[in-house]
């Protein structure tokens, strides 16, 4: 007889087995249909048009304002080309001329004028929106809730006033601490 239980324990323990294996298969399929897969493919694009420092219109036909800076204006419809406006879009193209971009959302998809805002990024990362501030040719405008990059824009911007860079050096008088709604 322990012949005939020795044989119904090792039964026993197979199927036990078979049934931890398949209970393991099934989460493992639910848990893989269920969650969504996320796209782990980089897209990249290339610019059809630098439109000033802080925008440009994709090869997608796709209006880009960068995030988290403001540069001097190109076109003021009231006193025309800002100081520094001409060299923030010469360091824009610098910085993205022959390069391919990966665009980056925070939380707001596009502004009044319907760009889309964006953080800009180079595939040899370089951050655009950062080295403009860097360098002097931006300033920091954060509009909230739009702020994943707030600390590192605030700290570039202090290096470049601090440095004398860009409008910093040349458009910006004593009255620093009222730019940007700093002071």
């Amino acid at each position: 007889m322990s012949g005939v239980a020795g044989a119904s324990r090792k039964s026993i323990f197979i199927i036990l087995a078979v049934s931890i294996v398949l209970t393991a298969c099934l989460i493992f399929a639910i848990i893989f249909i269920l969650i969504p897969k996320t796209n782990t493919e980089t897209s990249y694009y290339t610019v059809k048009e630098v439109i000033d420092g802080d925008t440009v219109i994709l090869n997608t036909g796709e209006r880009i304002r960068y995030l988290g800076i403001d540069t001097p204006e190109l076109h003021h419809p009231e006193i025309g080309p800002e100081c520094g406006s001409e060299e923030a879009k010469a360091e824009n193209i610098k910085l993205i001329t022959g390069k391919r971009l990966r665009i980056e959302k925070d939380i707001t998809d596009t502004d009044q004028y319907g760009r889309l805002l964006r953080y800009v990024h180079t595939e040899d990362g370089q951050f655009v929106n950062y080295e403009i501030v860097r360098k002097g040719w931006a300033q920091v405008l954060i509009i909230y809730p739009d702020c994943k990059y707030e600390k590192i824009l605030i700290d570039a911007q202090l290096s470049a006033v601090n440095e004398n860079l860009g409008i910093w050096g040349h458009c910006i008088d004593d009255q620093r601490e009222n730019v940007n709604g700093n002071e």
